[in-house]
């Protein structure tokens, strides 16, 4: 149970650390930096772990661009943006 109160207390931090951080980059670039960065541990978590290729099919390789531009993405940058379009109206 423990483990699940972290869970949820970093994740609302994240909306926290966001906003602060609006002040000094902007929210594409943020995202993008944020994402990157998830990326790089999810693949060395793999590497480490599973150590089986993770290589996608030719076919689907266009699917998954746009399964991260759109669902991950977009969706993290208009949570950025939220709280600062916000304040301006």
């Amino acid at each position: 149970m423990f483990f699940v109160a972290l869970l949820y207390a970093l994740f609302a931090s994240v909306f926290t650390a966001s906003k602060q951080a609006l002040e000094y980059a902007p929210p594409f670039f943020l995202v993008g930096t944020r994402m990157a960065f998830a990326a790089l541990l999810m693949l060395a978590f793999h590497a480490l772990i599973q150590r089986q290729s993770i290589a996608p099919k030719k076919g689907s390789i266009w699917r998954l661009v746009q399964l991260g531009v759109f669902n991950i993405y977009l969706t993290n940058v208009f949570e950025v943006l939220g709280p600062s379009v916000l304040n301006i109206l």
